[in-house]
């Protein structure tokens, strides 16, 4: 939490309607802040369902066809839901210390560590889509 220091010049009443402006700002953006990580977590969690449902996919494609090429081409592909699910799960993580430093420590994230984390979050939904593309091609053969 910033800490204001006013001084007494006399205008004491103006210095305290400043304090509760820049108190009031700070907490806009903590909250703003907060929502935005949250709706994230919402996309994060949507697309590890997504990844799930995919490996079930790949599961049910691998019994019902055993060539040997088709096998190498799910096993790339079952590597990808995998290196997919661990970098969610980093994510998650990530957010949910942001979170908590948000939240519980009163400290907002700098711009520099918010749009980090959304340009993070925006490059895995595009690599999951694009690896979801792939897959429904392959599937399709």
């Amino acid at each position: 939490m910033t800490t204001i220091i006013i001084p007494d010049d006399g205008d004491q009443a103006s210095q305290l309607r400043k304090c509760i402006y820049l108190i009031t700002n700070e907490m806009k953006a903590r909250t703003a802040q907060i929502n935005e990580i949250r709706a994230w977590q919402n996309l994060l969690r949507t697309l590890r369902t997504e990844n799930i449902k995919l490996k079930d996919r790949l599961a049910d494609a691998i019994r019902a066809d055993v060539k040997v090429e088709f096998v190498e081409e799910a096993e790339e592909f079952q590597q990808r839901f995998i290196e997919n699910d661990q970098v969610i799960d980093l994510l998650r993580r990530e957010m949910g210390d942001y979170l908590l430093l948000i939240s519980d420590q009163g400290k907002p994230l700098t711009e520099i560590q918010l749009q980090a984390l959304k340009k993070d979050t925006i490059q895995l939904e595009k690599e999951f889509d694009r690896v979801r593309n792939a897959f429904d091609v392959f599937l399709e053969q």
